[in-house]
């Protein structure tokens, strides 16, 4: 979620872009859609435009410390693939020779003044991995994994609704499986829709339409009742403060207490990736500074005490 400043100043570059004063903002509606697009390229790169947070649709940021009231009550599942950056990094062919100094140069841009580090805890927890995979998963346990749990580690500090965590872990054979588990994989297996997603899921197997059947139950049974489940999955436990309990979904799908733990200690000592995102930094609206900007109230999700 942007900022107000962040998504004002986005505004604004692509109202200059345009030739189009504040106030007369309405004419973007006479603007072709190819113009505006080129527009944008020129005014925010490749930022992307964002909710903005402080308005009467999305009060707060939902990184800011605090889970948000609005939604007290409702239970919601959240998760992640294991490999999400691989969908946007993997179409490089460059990746599958990446090779150490490839790798600690491209993880600067995981965190900035701390490619060192991510190299050497990297390599240590995955002696197997290639560096192109080890890539990948600092990439997203930075993103979308560390603010997963910051996310359900508040809302369960609140209480009211339950929160469940998953962690898609089935690797696709699509091109040889060097994607490994990409961003939205799990999608045509949440909707038994494996026919419309052999481009990122692979074939239709037995095996995969024996764990669609299982998945798309257990989203279908939570929409209807609030419980996920399915024959065949293991209780799904809600996340709390003491385990971390996380479905991980593969073939073979389990239980697992706080998966991934030293990495999302690492990752949440440089703070909230999201959080950094919506605010303006340096240079380009939206894109993150680097710094360390989460505040770490009493949450489940941020506490030194449950680390």
């Amino acid at each position: 979620m942007d900022s107000l400043e962040t998504g004002e100043a986005k505004a604004r570059r692509l109202l200059a872009e345009l030739n189009i004063a504040p106030a007369d903002a309405a004419r973007l509606q006479d603007v072709p859609l190819k113009d505006v697009q080129a527009a944008q390229a020129r005014a925010i790169g490749a930022a992307q435009w964002m909710p903005v947070a402080g308005t009467p649709s999305l009060p707060r940021q939902p990184f800011d410390g605090v889970a948000p009231t609005m939604s007290h009550d409702v239970p919601i599942m959240i998760g992640t693939c294991r490999t999400e950056q691989s969908g946007f990094l993997g179409g490089n062919p460059a990746m599958d020779t990446l090779d150490d100094e490839g790798l600690k140069k491209r993880l600067e841009t995981v965190q900035r003044g701390q490619s060192g580090l991510l190299f050497d805890t990297y390599k240590r927890l995955y002696p197997k991995s290639g560096d192109a995979e080890i890539l990948y998963m600092a990439a997203t346990d930075r993103s979308y994994f560390l603010d997963a749990t910051i996310l359900a580690g508040l809302r369960a500090d609140a209480g009211g609704g339950k929160t469940f965590m998953y962690g898609f872990y089935r690797e696709t054979p699509v091109q040889g499986g060097r994607y490994f588990a990409p961003h939205a994989e799990e999608i045509p297996f949440v909707f038994d829709s494996l026919a419309n997603g052999t481009a990122i899921a692979g074939p239709v197997t037995p095996e995969a339409q024996a764990l669609a059947d299982q998945v798309s139950a257990l989203w279908a049974n939570f929409a209807g009742t609030g419980a996920p489940t399915a024959p065949g999955m293991p209780a799904w436990a809600p996340y709390d403060a003491g385990g971390r309990p996380t479905l991980i979904i593969n073939d073979g799908s389990h239980m697992e207490n706080d998966p991934r733990a030293e990495q999302r200690k690492l990752m949440l000592s440089f703070g909230s990736q999201q959080e950094a995102y919506g605010r303006l930094a340096r240079g380009l609206p939206g894109r993150s500074s680097g710094r360390t900007i989460l505040r770490q109230p009493a949450q489940v999700g941020l506490t030194s005490d449950s680390l």
